[in-house]
Order: structure tokens, then C-alpha cells, then sequence
């Protein structure tokens, strides 16, 4: 491996370590969302730091994938580590989108009987003025 490829690599392995600690992160917001009533806000900002992290190591990916090679040993645990904490992070955004459309589901008729009720005693109350 020549000086330039093993320098693009060793500056992949940081970037994607910085961002399994992120990963890590937005997992451990989702696990302790009972405690936390921002937790999407947090979980967005982690993700946002991603994006932000992504960007930032474009060009060295860009250029280490120019050199044809394949990975280093390093490298490819990182990136297996890196594709399974996706994998874990997009279940667990499934299963909570799940359960707060299954919530959003049970409240709709309470939301509707409260409407109904409401128009109801809107409507008794103006015809009850003009009595």
C-alpha cells in the first residue's frame, strides 16, 4: 500500500470511528427515549452530526475510492460494525414509527368524539343565546 492510499485509509478509519461513536449515540437515544421527552429533537441532532461528518470526509472517500484498492482488515471491521449499527438504528426507527402510528391510530376516535362534542356544545350554546 503506498503513503497515500494507507494515509486515506487511516483518515477513513478515523472518520467512520467518529461516526460508529455517533451511531452508538442515536441508539442509546432511542433506548432511553422513556426517560427523555426530546428525544426525537436529540436523536435528529446526532443524525444531523452524521450528515455533517459525512460531508466532511467526502473527498478522502472519494479519493480512497479512486485507488481501486479493497480494504484493509481494519477497515473492513469498521465498516461491518458501521453497516450493522445502521441496520440496528433503522430497526429501531421502524419500530417507533410503528408504535406512535398504532398510538396516533387509538386516539383518533377520542380525538373525533372530543370534536363532535365540542361542536355540539358550541352549537347548543349559540342556539341557546338566541333563545
Amino acid at each position: 500500500m503506498s503513503d497515500t492510499t494507507e494515509i486515506l485509509e487511516q483518515r477513513l478509519l478515523a472518520g467512520y470511528r467518529r461516526q460508529s461513536s455517533l451511531y452508538e449515540r442515536a441508539l442509546r437515544v432511542i433506548e432511553e427515549r422513556s426517560s427523555e421527552p426530546n428525544w426525537a429533537q436529540n436523536l435528529h441532532a446526532v443524525l444531523e452530526e452524521v450528515t455533517a461528518l459525512e460531508a466532511e470526509h467526502a473527498d478522502t472517500k472519494v479519493g480512497w475510492q479512486q485507488t481501486g484498492r479493497s480494504p484493509g482488515p481494519e477497515l473492513r471491521v469498521v465498516l461491518e460494525r458501521l453497516g450493522a449499527q445502521i441496520q440496528s438504528l433503522r430497526a429501531a426507527i421502524d419500530n417507533q414509527v410503528a408504535e406512535i402510528t398504532a398510538r396516533k391510530e387509538r386516539l383518533m376516535p377520542e380525538v373525533d368524539d372530543f370534536i363532535r362534542r365540542r361542536w355540539m356544545l358550541n352549537a347548543y350554546g349559540q342556539s341557546a343565546a338566541k333563545s
